[in-house]
C-alpha cells in the first residue's frame, strides 16, 4: 500500500551554505554538479559519483537534494511511499526495532530531542562517508529518510549531523 499527498517539510538547519533543490530538477542539479565539480581539485570525480547518487535518488522515489557548497556534502530527503511498519506505532524500542529492519539491521539509535523515533545506519566506501537516518514521527509513523554523504571521507566531520538530525522535526497532520 502507498501513501499520497505531499509530505511535509522538516524542520532543521544546517551547518555551512547550502543550496537546495527537488529531486529531478535536472537542470539545476547540474548547475550544481558544475559548481562542485570546478570548485576543487579532483571536484569531476565527486560531482560524477554525485550524479549517480542522484540518479539512484531519482528512481527511488527522493524529494529534496541538499549540496553544501564550502565542502562536498550532499545531504538528501526522501519520503518512502509506502505505509510504515505497524510495529513503529507501538513506540519505544519496538519502533527502533522497526526502523532498524528498514535499515538492514545494523543501525544505531539516535536520540531525539523531538520525541521521533530514530536511527542511523553508518557506510564507508573509497570515495566517500555516509550517514543514513530513518525517522519515524511519533504520532504518526510517517517515515523520513534523511542520507548525508561528505565526499571529503571524515566520518567525524558527519557526528553533527546527529546532533541535528536529533533536533529535528516536522509536523505531520497526516491522519493515517
Amino acid at each position: 500500500m502507498f501513501i499520497s499527498g505531499v509530505a511535509p517539510m522538516p524542520d532543521f538547519v544546517l551547518p555551512g551554505t547550502w543550496m537546495q533543490c527537488p529531486v529531478g530538477d535536472i537542470e539545476r542539479e547540474e548547475h550544481l554538479l558544475g559548481l562542485i565539480s570546478r570548485s576543487r581539485q579532483g571536484g569531476e570525480g565527486i560531482a560524477a559519483e554525485m550524479r549517480r547518487r542522484l540518479d539512484r535518488l531519482r528512481v527511488a522515489g527522493g524529494d529534496q537534494i541538499f549540496l553544501r557548497q564550502d565542502r562536498p556534502t550532499l545531504l538528501t530527503l526522501t519520503w518512502p511511499r509506502t505505509l510504515p511498519s505497524p510495529a513503529i506505532f507501538a513506540g519505544h524500542s519496538a519502533a527502533i526495532e522497526a526502523l532498524r529492519a528498514e535499515a538492514g539491521g545494523d543501525a544505531t539509535q539516535v536520540r531525539s530531542q523531538q520525541g521521533f523515533h530514530i536511527v542511523r545506519a553508518a557506510r564507508s566506501d573509497a570515495v566517500a562517508e555516509s550517514s543514513t537516518y530513518w525517522i519515524a514521527h511519533p504520532a504518526s509513523a510517517r517515515t523520513l529518510v534523511v542520507d548525508v554523504t561528505d565526499y571529503e571521507g571524515d566520518r567525524r566531520r558527519l557526528a553533527i549531523y546527529d546532533s541535528i538530525i536529533g533536533l529535528l522535526s516536522w509536523k505531520d497532520t497526516d491522519t493515517r
